[in-house]
């Protein structure tokens, strides 16, 4: 019984608390409630906003978290419903300019008139639309309970909200609602406003909440894009420049460390160590890029690069040298594509190709200028070590200048995974293809003893790396959802023109240096006109294809290439001395050439970025990056092989002559006319080749015709408001 009348007594002492927080006295007049706080909020400097819908209301604006000043200025997100999806974007209104940013595609600025159509913040505080008229307006106020919102007693009034007052906070209400406000009982001031709102499907609800009141808010314009495009653009040439700067300064490099002239392929894992370290990591790197954001990766790559040059210039040794050149290979590899991926973020898709164009022109850049840099520094201090030591203080600059220009944090979409096991996968079949290639007995046979092994052992690799990337949920390239054949097609574009690179980078040096006898500096620089068209058509192919889509560029480019190495392949015996007219030969069809090449830069890259979703956009810009290096890499394995098989071929029946066989006048005849020999199977050779490649360039020239083009059918109505999600 005792405990009976004590559970009665505790509900009739919660009956007369009166439930649901209501005090036990009577509740404040609706009202004079309602008439403070309009005093209060009439004076408010700024506000923060909050607004939440519930069951998905028929209105645009789902969401929003803003800090609003009187003046009409404010910053925050917004998140839209538009064809049945949501979209969050950031905004800024800022005097008659309103700035928007969503997931990727860069700050857009609009003239604020346009942009209020979606959502006008400067009604908030203004007395003639905002919280003022809402709350002097109301209709059949009636006091409900005091309650707690965040943590603070408030008074709960049912209301009629008029579609003309509430209309100024929530755009696309059309019809009063029925609702609550509430009031602070300690400031007078509104914090909370909830109306339910009729729909299709039932009923939906709004909630705007109000915080923060008079907060020292201080906006400004967004910072532009440009300068982490910049930033991004720095990084990239100064891998770029590590990456090609061996090339003249090899012969020092092997003179200092004592290897043999005669031992020249001792030297090679310098060159394919920096290169497979560069492609091996890029896809993983720019996958993580996706998930831990762009600022944060090119960080770590630029220390990790930074401690590669200090062992680069450390090394007494080729073993040392070669790790210190894959540190770098590896660091430098996440640049470009982190840095792509980063215009993907920072710039609308349709101005999007001209910032790769100019990202890609620093790439090419390197090109030009890495060989001429490690020329410049040896002979202005002798000593090649100094590339290396130069890169500490460089990789300091680049890092300032990223942690002011690039935006930081993980970018604003769903967390996405990483895919480790194929990320080492390819990497490791890789590394096995290389050094099961590289032969450091050349004389003896094409590949070394343990050549057949490692390359099976590094083809079983990439079968299992491709299988586990069909199998598994986590991909280091997710083809889910993109269509596949304009995607292998740009890839394919991509693989082609770096198989064409190379063998410009090559053999034009090598003509240079067998055909022409010149030394390995003028026949660096004999290379120039076809290493400065590059970056030019780099910005060109970029500009067209923000004009024309990516297609035409990226076809066009490819036909010019092979147009230029079927001329390279009709170099009479002596090129030096042809001409067109007062342009030497030489030059114009190198020009035409990288003139081609550069070209596909920017509309390969620009492609790919539109196939792919937005959160797979830097392992996409690693993915052209590889393909177009492991062109490079197959590039140099194909022309060796077929260079030293056509050569042995056509010079199997050339035997040199004596000199104590015969006479000394007969000896320098024999001897004149063996070098003219080997010199017309060197020509013959070469000549091959530049045959081939325009044949690859021809085929990419085809490929290229499968490039997605730009879909203009899908744009919204430019008199819709929807039209701003898709500007």
């Amino acid at each position: 019984m005792v405990l009976v009348q004590a559970l009665v007594a505790l509900v009739v002492v919660t009956a007369c608390d009166g439930g649901g927080g209501k005090p036990s006295g009577p509740l404040p007049d609706a009202g004079q409630t309602l008439q403070k706080a309009s005093q209060a909020m009439a004076g408010l400097k700024s506000v923060g906003l909050t607004l939440a819908t519930e069951d998905k209301p028929p209105i645009m604006v789902q969401g929003g978290d803003l800090k609003l000043l009187r003046n009409g200025d404010a910053e925050g997100t917004l998140r839209i419903e538009q064809a049945g999806q949501g979209t969050e974007m950031r905004v800024v209104a800022l005097g008659d300019t309103f700035y928007i940013k969503y997931v990727t595609g860069g700050w857009q600025r609009l003239p604020k008139a346009l942009a209020s159509r979606v959502y006008d913040p400067s009604a908030v505080l203004d007395p003639q639309r905002g919280i003022a008229r809402l709350l002097t307006s109301v209709q059949s106020p009636k006091s409900e309970a005091v309650e707690k919102v965040d943590g603070k007693d408030a008074v709960r009034v049912r209301v009629r909200l008029p579609q003309a007052a509430i209309g100024g906070l929530v755009p696309g209400i059309t019809s009063d609602l029925d609702g609550q406000v509430w009031v602070s009982t300690a400031d007078h001031r509104l914090v909370k406003v909830r109306g339910v709102i009729p729909g299709e499907g039932g009923k939906g609800a709004v909630t705007i909440g109000f915080t923060e009141f008079d907060a020292p808010y201080k906006i400004s314009a967004p910072k532009s894009p440009a300068g982490g495009a910049r930033a991004g653009g720095g990084v990239v040439l100064l891998a770029a420049l590590d990456a090609y700067v061996i090339a003249s300064i090899l012969i020092a490099v092997v003179r200092d460390l004592d290897v043999p002239v005669n031992r020249l392929e001792r030297i090679t894992p310098v060159l394919t160590g920096f290169l497979l370290g560069y492609v091996a990591a890029m896809p993983l790197l720019g996958q993580l890029s996706d998930r831990f954001g762009r600022r944060p990766l090119l960080q770590v790559c630029l220390v990790v690069f930074a401690a590669g040059s200090v062992v680069t210039a450390w090394a007494d040794g080729v073993a040392l040298l070669t790790a210190g050149r894959v540190v770098q290979g590896a660091a430098g590899g996440a640049l470009l594509p982190v840095t792509m991926a980063l215009a993907g973020d920072l710039w609308e898709e349709r101005r999007r190709p001209l910032v790769l164009g100019a990202v890609g022109a620093a790439q090419e850049l390197g090109i030009v200028l890495g060989p001429l840099y490690g020329l410049a520094v040896v002979w202005l201090v002798d000593d090649w070590r100094w590339i290396f030591w130069a890169n500490v203080p460089l990789t300091a600059a680049a890092m300032v200048a990223v942690q002011l220009t690039v935006p930081g944090g993980r970018p604003e979409r769903e967390r996405q995974g990483v895919d480790v096991v194929g990320g080492l996968l390819l990497a490791l079949g890789l590394g096995l293809l290389v050094g099961g290639l590289y032969n450091p007995e050349p004389e003896e046979s094409v590949l070394p003893p343990w050549g057949v092994p490692v390359v099976a052992a590094g083809a079983v690799a990439l079968v299992a790396f491709v299988v586990w990337e069909v199998r598994t949920r986590t991909r280091l390239l997710d083809l889910a959802g993109t269509r596949r054949r304009p995607l292998l097609a740009t890839l394919g574009v991509s693989f082609l023109s770096g198989a064409a690179l190379m063998a410009t980078l090559v053999d034009v040096v090598l003509v240079a240096q067998t055909l022409l006898n010149k030394d390995s500096v003028d026949a660096t620089l004999m290379l120039m006109w076809f290493l400065v068209a590059l970056p030019v058509g780099a910005v060109l192919g970029g500009v067209w294809a923000w004009r024309s889509g990516e297609r035409p560029p990226a076809a066009v480019g490819m036909a010019v290439a092979a147009v230029g190495y079927l001329l390279i392949a009709a170099w009479p015996r002596d090129p030096a001395g042809a001409s067109y007219g007062p342009f030497p030969r030489m030059d114009v069809d190198l020009a035409v050439t990288g003139l081609g090449l550069g070209l596909v830069i920017a509309p390969v890259s620009s492609a790919v970025l539109r196939l792919v979703p937005a959160a797979r956009h830097g392992v996409a810009s690693a993915a052209v990056v590889v393909a177009r290096m492991m062109g490079m890499l197959l590039g140099i394995a194909a022309l060796s092989g077929w260079g030293f098989y056509r050569f042995h071929s056509l010079t199997a029946d050339l035997r040199p002559p004596l000199p104590f066989l015969m006479e000394k006048e007969e000896f320098a005849r024999a001897l004149a006319n063996y070098k003219a020999a080997v010199q017309d199977a060197l020509r013959t050779e070469y000549q091959e080749i530049f045959w081939i490649t325009a044949g690859l360039c021809v085929l990419g020239a085809f490929l290229a015709l499968f490039l997605s083009g730009r879909d203009n059918a899908s744009e919204t109505s430019a008199s819709s408001p929807g039209h701003l999600l898709t500007r």
